[in-house]
């Protein structure tokens, strides 16, 4: 794609209103919100304090004075900050991945959506886009926003730019006061914050300071030490006329000014200006009826994080006191200068008296252990609070207790749950953002015009925010529940004809429906290990051999059910294969066993690595397992002493040994 060039002359006409609010007003209005946070402000703090210890900042005298002071005081586990990072990284590849198109623009009229022309105008527009958001610092204050959002919000300012066409930055929780509309949506954003004399000058000119900036300014030191509490407010226009254009009939009204700043300065403002569109997208996890303010995962993780916590520091002075117990001991002890508890001390005991030993004062009762059990319960509780158990599904996977089907149920239950929140910040935040952005970029002019076609059947362009990753996650879900189906049809179809022939019989024939039980179980031991080497066989992992391990001892173990001799040998050189092999393999004897297994008495399994990996079975059933041979890729040999079944199944590929 051609380089954008940006100057300044292209950037759009927010410029300073003519008339200004009333400052007063305005003055009422910051009060009003700094008010009603004062509700949020102890609760966000104790999310800091216990969960969140490098996130906010809440203007006290210990944040004013020492921005690098220790805020982890109360912290003896990291396990909520790890889980924050898990939830924000997880939203971030969820919603809004760098490496994928995770939104698409359309035409208001569908009918020209089919029009191809109109079709390559749309995408070179959303290249454009694209290419903006990835030139800005967008994904980095996007990925910010995930982890702030863990106290209920986390605003996100959106300004045009004449570097890189549009810049973000985001706002950490402390520093802004919000408002909402009647909508219930945040349309209301003032952020309180710090500047020195010289920041003020260079932002604002020296013409629109107040008496006390510039004469710090006067002052070498004062010019860069000196600081000032400096509020920008925006909020929508109540004095616009509609239908009119020029700055001050602009949407939205933006003013900045000085603490206690005189009225008389310049109407009590350093700057008065506007915008088109909200500046300030807000990210929300849950709203809560009639306040700007959400709660988020911090909330809801509060009580399990200030138990973790103590816990914690109980657990450590519990081990403490075992490893370095108070010692007892006689008064002379105390006259020597006491007693040396260094490794390998030594410490001369008088020993006149009946009992001059130096001995633990008393030792602590029971066993930690239940005490750190309950801290992993905890900590896992907090995991699942902030879905970071979503986030890192993948990971377990691999684990022998957890089935296919276990794994992308609990994954869709907790899609499921966080349904809202995603429809929430698609909503609420993403949108916004994309059609500020989309904006900026036509007044700026970065689009190439609309062609004649267009112009005159006056198409008008609209944002269309695709849930694409909502609409991607459904898509693999729905694959992978095929792909586990068609690999198994055929054992979930016989457990379904054994199932009905039981329920027919289970009262009369004993003897039978054991074999039925017996038979369900095999059935039903090759399901559960084969949908799980399938997810791993779709994403070409590769498997332990230690898995096929597991999943032959299994079947067997069903087998005895059936009263079915059997041996089974791994080498033990053998690590490692493909998921497509491993479940090439164990398809192969399954289908074996069951092609014979009313009548099956014996099955040998041997997996080694003889010129090649290769799978042996010696099987002793009624069925002529010669029909194997048209794989292609079998042995087969028929030991009519033994009465045994000879077939070697070799796999292209092999193991690594």
């Amino acid at each position: 794609m051609e380089r954008l060039s940006i100057t300044a002359a292209a950037l759009p006409a927010d410029q300073p209103t003519i008339r200004a609010p009333d400052k007063q007003s305005v003055l009422h209005r910051l009060k009003a919100m700094r008010e009603y946070r004062r509700n949020y402000e102890e609760r966000w703090k104790d999310i800091r304090d216990y969960q969140l210890p490098f996130i906010g900042e809440f203007g006290d005298t210990a944040d004013a004075t020492n921005k690098a002071r220790r805020k982890d005081l109360m912290i003896s586990s990291g396990v909520t900050w790890l889980a924050n990072i898990a939830f924000a990284a997880g939203m971030e590849s969820g919603l809004t991945p760098p490496s994928r198109q995770w939104f698409k623009f359309g035409f208001s009229n569908s009918s020209a959506n089919e029009d191809m022309e109109a079709a390559s105008v749309l995408d070179i527009r959303q290249e454009i886009v694209e290419y903006m958001l990835h030139r800005s610092n967008f994904y980095n204050s996007i990925h910010s926003c995930y982890m702030e959002i863990a106290h209920g919000q986390a605003p996100l300012g959106v300004f045009a730019s004449p570097e890189t066409g549009v810049r973000f930055q985001q706002y950490t929780i402390g520093t802004y006061y919000l408002a909402s509309g009647a909508s219930g949506r945040v349309d209301t954003f003032c952020r309180e914050f710090q500047m020195t004399a010289d920041q003020l000058l260079e932002q604002f000119g020296e013409e629109n300071l107040p008496r006390a900036v510039k004469d710090a300014l006067q002052n070498e030191g004062g010019r860069y030490n000196k600081s000032f509490t400096t509020y920008w407010l925006v909020m929508p226009n109540r004095f616009r006329t509609v239908g009119q254009t020029g700055s001050k009939n602009m949407p939205y009204t933006s003013l900045y000014w000085i603490d206690k700043q005189s009225v008389d300065e310049g109407k009590g403002f350093l700057f008065t200006g506007g915008f088109e569109e909200f500046p300030v997208p807000t990210a929300r996890y849950q709203t809560i009826e009639g306040s700007p303010y959400g709660k988020g995962p911090g909330w809801y993780a509060e009580g399990d994080a200030r138990m973790l916590q103590i816990m914690k520091k109980d657990l450590l002075t519990a081990v403490e006191l075992m490893v370095k117990p108070p010692m007892k001991g006689p008064a002379s002890v105390g006259d020597i200068g006491g007693v040396d508890l260094i490794p390998g001390g030594y410490t001369n005991v008088n020993s006149t008296g009946t009992n001059p030993t130096v001995e633990p004062l008393f030792q602590v009762p029971g066993n930690p252990e239940w005490l750190a059990t309950e801290i992993q319960r905890t900590e896992e509780s907090i995991s699942r609070t902030y879905s970071a158990d979503l986030f890192l599904m993948l990971d377990s996977i691999d684990t022998p207790q957890m089935t296919a089907r276990e794994v992308m149920e609990r994954q869709q239950e907790k899609l499921q749950q966080l349904g809202p929140v995603v429809e929430r910040l698609q909503d609420e935040f993403l949108s916004p953002i994309i059609e500020r952005v989309y904006n900026i970029a036509e007044r700026m002019g970065l689009f190439p015009p609309l062609p004649e076609e267009l112009a005159e059947r006056n198409e008008i362009l609209r944002y269309e925010y695709r849930r694409e990753s909502k609409r991607r996650k459904v898509e693999e879900q729905n694959r992978l529940f095929d792909l586990l189906q068609s690999a198994t049809q055929k054992q979930i179809n016989r457990i379904s004809a054994l199932t009905q022939e039981y329920r027919r019989i289970s009262k009369s024939d004993t003897d039978r429906v054991k074999m039925l039980l017996a038979e369900i179980a095999v059935l039903c031991s090759y399901i559960k290990r084969r949908k799980h080497l399938t997810l791993l066989a779709d994403r070409d992992c590769k498997v332990a051999v230690s898995e096929l391990e597991r999943a032959f001892s299994e079947s067997l173990q069903t087998l005895k059910l059936l009263n079915v001799r059997n041996t089974l040998y791994v080498d033990s050189e053998l690590s490692t294969l493909s998921g497509k092999n491993a479940a090439a393999i164990l398809d192969f004897y399954e289908e074996v066993i069951e092609a014979d297994l009313e009548n099956l008495t014996s099955v040998q399994i041997s997996l080694a690595n003889i010129n090649g990996l290769r799978l042996s079975l010696n099987v002793c059933c009624e069925a002529d397992l010669s029909i194997f041979l048209n794989k292609g890729n079998v042995i087969y040999e028929m030991d009519d002493d033994a009465g045994y079944q000879h077939l070697v199944f070799i796999i292209e590929g092999g193991a690594a040994v």
